[in-house]
């Protein structure tokens, strides 16, 4: 984390990611798309769905095809969408509540096909908050730390 805001954003999608963990998860079926030099991920997220996206290293260009969507900026504010959208965000974790079916893509500049590949190119496993997640979790299971219900 680089600034204050960044931590606080970051804590607040860990707090997130802590709670959603422990739900059933939602099938958001993804289609990988191939061209020009480009790599654009395709995912539909059903309506009531919360999203917590992975860190992109870089700026990511997105396409909202479908639907309507509130996304948490980094100073917490709501900006909410529909479609058709394009934007550009910045680095880092997203997070938004799908209000209804939405269609959403990421576009990413890469001659690369190896989805595998492609993932460790533009997401930093290091700040995967669903694993950080899993280990507040563990640690409060073990009673290494303590939850304030205050």
């Amino acid at each position: 984390m680089d600034t204050d805001i960044d931590k606080t954003y970051h804590d607040k999608l860990l707090n997130l990611a802590t709670a959603m963990v422990q739900q059933d998860q939602v099938d958001c079926p993804v289609k990988h798309h191939f061209g020009g030099g480009q790599y654009v991920r395709e995912t539909l997220f059903p309506a009531g769905t919360v999203v917590l996206g992975k860190y992109h290293r870089y700026e990511t260009v997105n396409i909202l095809l479908k639907g309507t969507i509130s996304i948490v900026n980094t100073d917490g504010s709501l900006k909410k969408l529909t479609a058709p959208q394009i934007l550009v965000s910045p680095p880092g974790a997203k997070c938004g509540f799908a209000h209804d079916d939405v269609v959403w893509c990421n576009v990413h500049h890469t001659e690369e096909t190896d989805l595998d590949k492609i993932e460790k190119i533009f997401i930093d496993e290091t700040k995967d908050l669903t694993l950080e997640a899993n280990m507040v979790l563990d640690a409060i299971r073990r009673k290494e730390i303590d939850i304030c219900h205050g």
